[in-house]
């Protein structure tokens, strides 16, 4: 049976076996810096906010230390893919990994309040170059079947690296104040270095080296809007752990962070072990009814929590909530892939992330109104059955391009 992965020669000399195995370590280890942009910081936000005064003022500023990491994102994601499109895949990840690691570190040096959130905006910029490029990269190195598994192995790696890097975080904070924390960001010098040392291996049986710069394509992407909407409605959802859960819990008469936390790492557990098995349920499933399990299991997280709000329920449905969005994790980025045409491929998976995260933000804006008209509660119940919803419409369209790659014409 062909070997997928990308080989050197059968007299391969052991420099050659190291720098492919340092590709590997780097492309899959982007995951992991990608975690630590939140997990890092989330256990110092109340002594951050001390640091900025206390009281109202001082908890919104470290609350917009977080905000603003996912603005830049947003803001990066997609000139990422443009710029990979110009200046190639390696050239943007050593360049992101270079940012990430002086922006991320910067919290171990700098006082103000605005230079410490113009920090983390240029941090989540740097980390939509990397997440960007990184994916277009195991797109080139990897076959088809290749990079389904290597891309669920690296969610699954950064869903670890989310709760492992929490805990750590906390144990640093604790012993070092808030500023040490700051100081794992420095993973990203290790992974530029790791790249450096990578960056003679030709790309493997993917399709092709960088792709070409392109003066049109835009309407090759406007094909894809379907697929963008699903993405943001999706990740509205996948993101309700993260902004919703802890309110719910609150609402419920659970407020102990140590509780809350536990309640919570269910979500990043799954989402590893769903990404972890993407590749064979994918093998097993086919795409349009991995995304219709998906969407369900969205779907009956939400709805879990909704109804029965013991926190051992809570954390039942952090777990299938986390376990779709592990699943739909790997399989946009692999979707897209498939059916992006080459010309705009990098666009294509900047413009995902872009509208991944973007649900992140609009969260709030998409559940207050729920919450103002059935409650915290009935808000879960209210988006679990809009997954419903769209699990049986993926099931009977057959998801996107149904189940074997094809591209939609540039």
């Amino acid at each position: 049976m062909r070997n997928e992965y990308p080989q050197v020669s059968a007299t391969g000399q052991a420099p050659a076996r190291l720098r492919l195995w340092l590709l590997y370590l780097t492309l899959g280890s982007c995951g992991c810096l990608i975690a630590l942009l939140f997990c890092a910081v989330a256990p110092v936000l109340p002594a951050l906010a001390e640091h900025f005064g206390g009281g109202t003022g001082g908890a919104f500023s470290a609350q917009m230390v977080m905000a603003v990491s996912t603005l830049g994102i947003i803001a990066g994601a997609s000139p990422a893919g443009w710029l990979v499109e110009r200046r190639g895949g390696r050239t943007v990840l050593l360049a992101s990994l270079a940012l990430y690691t002086l922006s991320g570190t910067a919290a171990l040096y700098v006082d103000g309040r605005g230079a410490l959130l113009a920090s983390r905006f240029v941090l989540g910029l740097a980390t939509g170059g990397l997440i960007t490029a990184s994916v277009v990269l195991i797109g080139q190195h990897f076959d088809a079947a290749a990079r389904a598994r290597f891309l669920g192995y690296a969610n699954a790696a950064g869903a670890v690296a989310g709760v492992s890097g929490g805990v750590l975080a906390g144990v640093i904070g604790s012993v070092g104040g808030w500023r040490a924390p700051f100081a794992l960001y420095g993973l990203g010098l290790v992974l530029l270095l790791s790249g450096l040392a990578a960056a003679r291996v030709k790309p493997g049986p993917g399709p092709g080296a960088e792709p070409a710069a392109s003066k049109g394509g835009s309407s090759g992407i406007l094909a894809l809007w379907p697929i963008y909407l699903t993405i943001l409605c999706a990740y509205v959802v996948v993101f309700m752990t993260t902004t919703q859960v802890s309110f719910l819990l609150a609402a419920n008469g659970t407020s102990s962070p140590a509780v809350v936390g536990l309640v919570l790492s269910g979500a990043s557990l799954l989402a590893a072990v769903g990404a972890w098995l993407y590749g064979r349920v994918a093998a097993r499933l086919g795409r349009g009814r991995l995304l219709a399990l998906a969407l369900f299991l969205l779907g009956a997280g939400c709805a879990v929590m909704g109804l029965w709000t013991q926190p051992t329920m809570t954390f039942a449905g952090c777990c299938l909530t986390g376990l779709g969005g592990g699943l739909l994790n790997v399989y946009f980025p692999v979707l897209l892939m498939d059916l992006a045409p080459l010309p705009v491929r990098a666009r294509a998976l900047g413009l995902l992330y872009t509208v991944q995260f973007f649900g992140d933000f609009i969260n709030p804006f998409v559940i207050y109104p729920l919450r103002q008209s059935f409650g915290i509660e009935g808000a879960f119940v209210a988006i679990g059955g809009l997954m419903f919803a769209g699990a049986l419409a993926a099931a009977l369209r057959g998801g996107f391009g149904g189940s074997a790659p094809r591209q939609v014409a540039a």
